[in-house]
Order: C-alpha cells, then structure tokens, then sequence
C-alpha cells in the first residue's frame, strides 16, 4: 500500500540520517565538510518526519480492515433432516474435506492474534488458525439433548504453542490480543460461503446468487 510505502521511506530517511551523522562525528574532517554533513544530516531528517506524518495521515483515512480470505464451504442439505454436509477448500490448497454436522447451523471456530498496532501499521496480517467445525442447534434444549456433531480442523489440537500464546502473548510488546473467533450459518443447502479473517475475528460472506 503507498501509506506503508511512505512510511517505510520515512523510517529509510531517519535511518539514513543516523548513518551520516554517526559519520560526521567519528571522522575528522574539514569544516565545510562538516557544514554540508550536517545539511544532508537535516535533510533525511526533514524527509523522515515528512514521510511519517504522512504515511501515518493516510493509513487513519484508510480502511482498517484487511480481510483475508481463509476457507470456502459449500453446504448441501435436503431441508428435511437437521444436518448439513459441509465441504471445506481452503486456499492455495487443492484437497478439500467434508463433514457432516447434525443441528440447524454451522459453526466455525478459530485461534487468531492482533499485533500491536504499529506491526499494524507495517500491514502485518493477523496470526490464525482454523480450530474446529462443528453444528449447532437453534435450541438450548436440543444442544443439551440431541446428537452433538465436532469436528477438528486443525490437526494440532494438542498443540502447547497457543496454551502459551494465550496465558502470556498479551505480556509480549508485538502482541496486541490472542483470542478465540467463530462464525455461524444456517444448514441450507445450495448456499456457498466465503469464511475470512480479520483485525475484528472471522466472518462470513454468501457467495453468489
């Protein structure tokens, strides 16, 4: 995006501005010289600041949101029974998987970390990972009492890394919040859906008509 770009030129500017003045001080030289070292030094440093207050003035009047597409399922029911087949693409991956849930929705479930809001402003992606899928009826009574259906999607689940993530990533200076993010759709067949993840959690979008 050209507000990172900005940015990352700002950053350059100041970094560079260092490098000369480092030079200016650890080398004897004339004093003309010197005269234009500390120009240029004032010079990067005036280029910094102006590439980030803007690339900072941009990136406020940008949307926030970068959603990332992480899963499509396609859904078939009969609209008789409470149940669904569900079969899940996933990109930059040709096998799919299917899974039959038992209830009148799906249900999505995920691991997902927010950096801190400057790794936000570099364009960093949030940090995820799809848990689980499984149904989920339209009554607390039914929940209770009919067939549950749970499937992982995700195959280490016993994985030690999130337990860590979530009792201490908030004490890390990168981290802005590990939390848990699901998303929910009614068991109809016909219907595709587009799961994406965000700096907001998952969410859902139909896919065509």
């Amino acid at each position: 995006m050209l507000s990172h770009l900005i940015f990352g030129g700002g950053i350059a500017s100041f970094a560079i501005s260092l490098v000369l003045l480092y030079r200016l001080i650890a080398t004897r030289t004339s004093l003309l010289k010197r005269i234009r070292g500390f120009f240029w030094v004032l010079v990067f440093q005036s280029l910094g600041v102006a590439g980030l207050s803007l690339g900072l003035l941009l990136m406020q009047h940008q949307p926030l949101k970068k959603e990332i597409p992480v899963a499509f399922v396609a859904v078939e029911s009969d609209g008789m029974a409470r149940a669904a087949r569900l079969t899940f693409t996933f990109p930059n991956q040709q096998d799919s998987r299917e899974f039959e849930v038992k209830g009148d929705q799906w249900v999505v479930e995920a691991d997902i970390i927010n950096w801190s809001t400057w790794l936000d402003w570099l364009g960093l992606t949030p940090y995820y990972r799809l848990t689980r899928v499984r149904g989920r009826y339209n009554r607390v009574e039914d929940e209770r009492n009919l067939p549950a259906s749970i499937f992982a999607l995700d195959e280490g689940q016993d994985d030690s890394f999130w337990d860590l993530l979530y009792d201490f990533g908030r004490n890390l200076p990168m981290i802005d919040t590990v939390y848990g993010s699901a998303v929910i759709q009614k068991n109809a067949g016909g219907n595709r859906f587009a799961i994406y993840v965000g700096p907001d959690g998952l969410l859902t979008r139909k896919q065509g008509s």
